[in-house]
């Protein structure tokens, strides 16, 4: 731990460094924390609407510096063209806009959520292939597992859910009996394919 939050000032730098930690893992935290004689500052993880919040500014920065630059006149030409279909100058960039945000964050959180490592433990992460555009709800998914296999209300743990695809924690020894009685099937009468969560690759 030492050596890899070391690397973060070497050479005379300066940076901060982030260590991601469940539960399991606080006593060990206390232990590096008393070993290092220092306090490491807690606070959670960013939610995807605090990544969005500062794409969007990120996003909005970088317009402001090609402003300030030529080398509009293609795009311009392309704006023009739909602001003769009734569209205003306003409409076309937010449209853009949104078009791209959406775009980056649906990229990004698909391939960092489909590296999340499988939990070794007592319990499994499990990828499903639907997700808030095929209007899918946790309870949709908890009620799909409930009907189709022996797993109990309080043997289903974190649900999360992105945009095409969502994951839910269950016990490892039940992650089987999922796969094979919920993959093929229908949840919220969409198709849906049950799996492992993939392990990050290295």
């Amino acid at each position: 731990y030492v050596h890899r939050i070391g690397r973060t000032a070497r050479a005379g730098r300066e940076g901060k460094a982030f260590s991601f930690v469940t539960r399991r893992d606080f006593n060990r935290l206390k232990d590096i924390q008393k070993y290092t004689k220092t306090k490491i500052k807690s606070q959670p993880v960013p939610t995807l609407e605090d990544i969005k919040d500062t794409k969007i500014s990120d996003i909005t920065e970088g317009i402001r510096k090609e402003l300030k630059h030529d080398g509009l006149g293609k795009y311009k030409e392309i704006v023009e063209d739909l602001t003769t279909e009734d569209f205003t100058s306003l409409d076309v960039a937010a449209a853009i806009l949104k078009l791209h945000i959406k775009e980056e964050l649906e990229n990004k959180s698909e391939t960092a959520a489909n590296h999340q490592p499988i939990v070794t433990g007592g319990s499994g992460r499990l990828y499903l292939s639907l997700g808030h555009t095929n209007q899918i709800t946790p309870a949709h998914i908890l009620a799909a597992i409930l009907d189709s296999t022996s797993l109990n209300k309080d043997d289903v743990g974190k649900i999360d859910i992105f945009d095409r695809f969502s994951f839910v924690e269950v016990p490892a020894n039940k992650s089987q009996e999922v796969i094979s009685n919920l993959s093929g099937g229908r949840i919220n009468g969409r198709n849906v394919r049950v799996e492992e969560s993939k392990p990050r690759s290295r």
